[in-house]
């Protein structure tokens, strides 16, 4: 059973689903009328794999590997973090990025996770997503109101963008970079210049207040 509102939701185009997160629930659910599988802690944030599986990262600060997309067979623990929540996953040409509330990315070979590519430190807050862009570069955002780009080979910040406010969510393209923040409830986009994040976004949209 599902409990609560959906926390996070990521297509897999190879097994042709729909992973997401919900509330409460220890586990993922698959799209499709698959099924649910339980892992041993909340899920918060999910990532998909090029071969098949998915990643669950979970407030225990643990991250797993689930198959798809029958999900017939149990969950594989990849790592843990000493923080107690893992914030974000993300996946690449054989790296996964793992971001936590203890302001850190670290940046583990898969699928031998405990060998570390790199520590991705700069925020000086939670950080609250982590993605990966072209070839070894990623970029993540935070409580401290930056969006930062970082070398995964060697954990170094090659670029950071003040957005303001606490951002709270990240999404990339190959034409952007988008991040949501709480104070302002804005979205801006930070659109690539010559392989260059553009110095100042465009605001995608105003929502209304919720009082």
């Amino acid at each position: 059973k599902r409990g609560g509102m959906c926390r996070c939701a990521r297509p897999c185009r190879r097994a042709r689903r729909l992973a997401t997160t919900y509330g409460e629930a220890h586990g993922v659910s698959v799209g499709c009328g698959v099924g649910i599988v339980f892992a041993q802690r909340r899920g918060l944030c999910i990532a998909p794999l090029g071969d098949g599986q998915v990643l669950l990262a979970c407030c225990a600060g643990e991250l797993y590997a689930f198959p798809l997309p029958a999900l017939d067979k149990p969950p594989r623990r990849l790592l843990a973090h000493t923080s107690s929540v893992l914030t974000g996953v993300s996946y690449a040409n054989g790296l996964v990025a793992t971001a936590d509330r203890n302001e850190k990315v670290r940046i583990s070979q898969f699928p031998r996770c405990e060998e570390i590519e790199s520590f991705c430190l700069g925020h000086t807050d939670f950080v609250s997503g982590v993605e990966f862009l072209s070839g070894m570069r990623l970029v993540s955002c935070g409580g401290d109101g930056f969006l930062r780009v970082w070398d995964a080979a060697t954990g170094a910040c090659v670029a950071e963008r003040r957005v303001g406010g606490v951002c709270t969510c990240l999404a990339v393209s190959t034409a952007a970079v988008a991040v949501g923040t709480k104070d302002d409830l804005v979205v801006c986009v930070y659109p690539f210049v010559e392989g260059v994040l553009a110095e100042d976004p465009f605001i995608l949209e105003q929502h209304p207040s919720p009082d």
